[in-house]
Order: C-alpha cells, then structure tokens, then sequence
C-alpha cells in the first residue's frame, strides 16, 4: 500500500539521523590520515557503543513516534529497523579498511548483495501479504547480508 511507504520513509529517516551522526567523520579520518587497524579497531568500538545507545534511543522514542504519526505500527517496526544501526556499526570499519587498501571488488559485492537480498526478502514477505513488514524486513536482510559477507571475508573477526 501506498501508505506503508510514508511509515517506511519515516522510521529511515530516523535511522539514518543516527547512522549519519555515529560516524563523527571517523571513516574519512582514518582514510585521510592514512590511520592503521589499531584506528579502525577504535572506530568499531565507538559505532558500536553509539549503535547501541541509539538503538535503546529508537525502542524508547517508539511510543513518541507512533503518537506523532498517529499509528501504532511504530512500536513494531522502529525496533526491528533500528537493528540496522548495529549491522552498520559492524559494516562500516571494514568499509573504511577496505576503502583504505582500494579493495573495491568487495565493495562491488556488496553494491550488488544488498538491493537482492532486499528485493528477494522484500517480494517473500510481501507475497505473504505482511505489508510495511516488507519493505523492512528486506531492508535488514540486506544490511544483514554484508554483515555476513564482510565477516566471511575480513581478516578482522
């Protein structure tokens, strides 16, 4: 349905405030100043505690939200999208390792595994007839998918 996009936009919207803000411009840091693994260690650490702040941040302002909007589907769907702060915050040091030593073919990877994993998960739940469910639970099947590829790949486990 129409709507569940404007409901899918809105809970993105809030997420990605709080993936914008994690970073604090760590990734380009560390790519500028030609940092090491200790920096990209330091910088997993800090997205991950931030990810998890922000994630009890989204389960706490659920209520708030679904208030303003005046539909209770908040209170479902921004816990379970807010689970992509944490995949990113596992994603993001290893994209700033792999920018680092130009690996881009693994970046190409992840170019073409996300939009399938969101497309096939998102078609399934919706052919189940879930609705906005759909939208995010493809877009955490994505997000999930890298998680798996980066950690099958890196040599950081």
């Amino acid at each position: 349905m129409p709507g569940d996009y404007g409901v899918f936009g809105i809970a993105m919207a809030l997420i990605c405030i709080f993936d914008v803000v994690k970073d604090l411009g760590l990734t380009q840091a560390i790519i500028v100043q030609q940092g090491n693994d200790n920096d990209i260690y330091l910088q997993f650490t800090i997205m991950l505690v931030l990810s998890f702040i922000f994630y009890i941040i989204v389960i706490i302002s659920a209520k708030f939200v679904a208030s303003v909007f005046n539909n209770d589907i908040y209170n479902y769907i921004l816990p379970i999208i807010g689970l992509i702060l944490i995949c990113n915050s596992f994603i993001d040091p290893l994209i700033t390792k792999y920018l680092k030593e130009q690996n881009y073919k693994i970046l190409a990877i992840r170019q073409i595994i996300t939009p399938f994993l969101v497309g096939t998960v998102g078609l399934f739940v919706a052919y189940s007839g879930y609705g906005v469910y759909a939208l995010v639970l493809g877009a955490l099947a994505g997000q999930i998918g890298v998680v798996i590829l980066f950690w099958y790949k890196s040599p950081i486990k």
